[in-house]
């Protein structure tokens, strides 16, 4: 598929990356160059997708991978279901890959395990927001009420840092599928 002459990929807030294409990357088929991988906040990313991921560190491949983020501000999507959104670490061997492999540089920041909730509860919580926020203003007279959502202590709207500067390889993605075109620079 071409995967073996790439370098960097930034897959970054993508919509349909399930996580099945890393199942190609191994030594045997590609990924022998590969340096960096951004998988953040990909929307549909599958815990057990990671999982065999970085079982396949672990085991030896990905000799040159210096940079890997698969963090997710709302979890990892769940097998079955990606409106089920989890994090396991027992699953993701993330501490074990740090032991095996100290030169690469793991980023895998999640809600804590207790705090995923599902799309549906997000939704009813809004509506309630909604409704506090429309009830206090019509009570407050010469006040102003301010509403703001933290956000995680990332932004996933990053650049790739290498918008000039591509070297060997950068891929395009369209986002309808896990399919992949490369783009000879």
């Amino acid at each position: 598929m071409g995967f073996h002459k790439l370098k960097y990929v930034d897959f970054s807030t993508s919509y349909s990356i399930t996580g099945t294409f890393l199942r190609n990357l191994g030594s045997s088929t590609g990924g022998n160059l590969l340096e960096v991988l951004l998988l953040r906040d990909c929307m549909h990313l599958k815990e057990v997708e990671v999982a065999k991921f970085l079982s396949a560190i672990i085991a030896g491949d990905f000799r040159l991978l210096r940079l890997l983020d698969i963090s997710n501000r709302e979890g990892l999507a769940s097998e079955g279901d990606w409106y089920y959104r989890c994090y396991n670490s027992s699953m993701i061997p993330i501490k074990q890959v740090s032991e095996e492999r100290p030169d690469i540089c793991l980023l895998a920041e999640f809600p804590s395990e207790g705090s995923i909730i599902e799309i549906e509860q997000m939704i009813d919580i809004l509506n309630s927001d909604a409704s506090l926020s429309s009830q206090l203003s019509s009570h407050s007279s010469d006040s102003s009420v301010s509403m703001s959502s933290s956000e995680s202590s990332y932004n996933s709207d990053q650049g790739s840092g290498n918008e000039d500067g591509r070297e060997t390889g950068y891929v395009i993605y369209e986002e309808s599928s896990d399919e992949v075109d490369i783009l000879a620079v």
